[in-house]
């Protein structure tokens, strides 16, 4: 187990640094936006493009997987996730707020689909459950400390920003230089969301309704921490 995961490891930490990114924007964002003068029904329409952007990225993953390989779409995609929360500081816009997270979600489902595939072609079937367990607390724990990178700023502050995309980009490291080997193409053709319930009814239940919770949890948590007991609890 241990020579396993050293094997994997450059895998895991990518996707480590990333989520504190993560952590970060996802404690910020609804900061920064309300603090400009928008409602919490706006933030709502500006959370929900990043959830669209994540399931359109998740719809081009095998395709874009197959036709460049999962170490250049993963390199492409921080370099796109970096430049989209970047570009928040510049505006406080609705429409390019939500276009911008909407860019943003489908470069991080891209970054997961590139390296949770990588993952589970490298770890055999009787070892992956404890891979992806050590896999899952990593990624938990760097989105749980995110936020205290960004502690000290103003919600309107441009730091965070810089921040995030900082480690957007440290994340594309241990891909670029890792000894693992990359995955073969995939061959398998994308399943339509109807196949996708046909075969596996259950799965695709419980992914819809962690996603329903969890995406209205992580967008306003900080705004309903920031209502009743300061912006520094968000």
């Amino acid at each position: 187990m241990p020579s396993l995961l050293r094997n994997v490891a450059a895998l895991i930490a990518a996707l480590t640094i990333l989520q504190l990114a993560g952590g970060l924007l996802g404690a910020r964002l609804p900061l920064s936006f309300t603090v400009e003068g928008h409602t919490r029904t706006e933030w709502g329409i500006v959370a929900a493009a990043y959830s669209a952007g994540f399931m359109m990225g998740a719809m081009l993953a095998t395709t874009l997987l197959a036709r460049v390989g999962n170490i250049r779409v993963y390199a492409a995609c921080a370099a796109i996730f970096a430049v989209a929360t970047l570009a928040l500081h510049f505006t406080s816009d609705l429409w390019s707020w939500g276009l911008a997270r909407m860019v943003a979600g489908i470069a991080v489902a891209l970054m997961f689909a590139a390296i949770e595939s990588w993952l589970s072609h490298s770890v055999g079937a009787g070892a992956r459950g404890e891979v992806m367990s050590v896999y899952m607390v990593m990624t938990k724990a760097a989105l749980a400390l995110g936020p205290f990178l960004a502690f000290d700023y103003a919600p309107n502050a441009p730091e965070p920003w810089m921040i995030a995309a900082a480690i957007a980009a440290l994340s594309m490291i241990p891909v670029c230089f890792t000894a693992t080997l990359e995955p073969e193409p995939p061959k398998a053709q994308p399943l339509a969301l109807v196949e996708q319930f046909a075969t596996a009814p259950a799965a695709v239940i419980a992914a819809f309704g962690s996603g329903l919770v969890n995406g209205g949890v992580l967008a306003l948590a900080p705004l309903y921490a920031a209502q009743h007991y300061g912006p520094h609890a968000a």
